[in-house]
């Protein structure tokens, strides 16, 4: 991602979100995200859809949580970083070890198969590092790092 090209109400829907004020923060989220689609900026456009996301599940909206991690698996089906981010967010924000589980058998899918593009994309071992990591934490173990 290009830093150049974030939107400067990104950044404002963060510290709206911080500030504890979510309906400032929803009305920049979305012009964030409308800016990225007008732009056809898939990479961006992800990025604020998982980052809104978690706003909404930290603050109870499980409906929006998962339909807007949705609408960004969408949009690049076949990415394993964006699936690796939305089980973690499942553990870290909802706590819901089932459905985090899931999703990371779902992501082993995925890396098991032919499917995904490895150009400009983590190595195989990175990701089963931040999957045990993953894993760990469900139950309740330290794990490693997850973040790329």
């Amino acid at each position: 991602m290009d830093p150049d090209r974030e939107h400067p109400n990104h950044r404002l829907a963060l510290q709206a979100w911080g500030r504890g004020d979510v309906t400032k923060a929803r009305e920049l989220w979305n012009s964030c995200i409308a800016h990225a689609e007008r732009e056809n900026d898939t990479d961006w456009l992800t990025f604020y859809l998982q980052g809104f996301a978690k706003m909404e599940g930290e603050t109870g909206n499980r409906e929006a949580f998962h339909s807007l991690h949705q609408r960004a698996l969408a949009l690049e089906p076949n990415a394993p970083l964006l699936l690796l981010f939305y089980a973690r967010d499942i553990w870290t924000v909802l706590k819901d070890r089932e459905a985090c589980i899931n999703e990371i058998q779902r992501l082993e899918t995925l890396l098991a198969s032919d499917k995904w593009d490895r150009a400009q994309d983590l190595a195989r071992l990175a990701y089963q590092q931040k999957i045990e990591t993953l894993k760990a934490w469900t139950r309740g173990e330290p794990g490693g790092p997850l973040w790329p």
